[in-house]
């Protein structure tokens, strides 16, 4: 993949998989909220469903990690929970709201 700032990976994203979108706000969201910035899949599903009564599209948040908007860190917790740091959030704050989803 080609290496794009956070707001041109969240276009990107956007264009292919619309469903992926609200995960992408509440992943925002979480991760403004977390300690130490990042977030796990647990937790953006459980803000999705508060926030929305949606469910995730997928599994995990590999489709965020592979578009570049998440990056998956070494720390887990007892192997089951994987951490996602995001790299660039200020620059993917106005895609949601542009995007209006």
């Amino acid at each position: 993949m080609v290496s794009m700032n956070g707001y041109e990976a969240v276009l990107h994203l956007a264009t292919g998989h619309p469903d992926w979108m609200p995960v992408v706000r509440e992943a925002l969201a979480v991760q403004r909220q977390s300690f130490g910035g990042e977030v796990a899949y647990a937790w953006v599903q459980s803000e999705l469903q508060r926030q929305t009564g949606g469910r995730m599209p997928g599994p995990n948040l590999k489709r965020l990690a592979t578009y570049g908007i998440l990056q998956k860190s070494d720390k887990s917790w007892q192997k089951y929970r994987a951490y996602y740091p995001m790299p660039d959030p200020p620059q993917q704050d106005p895609a949601p709201e542009q995007l209006r989803f």
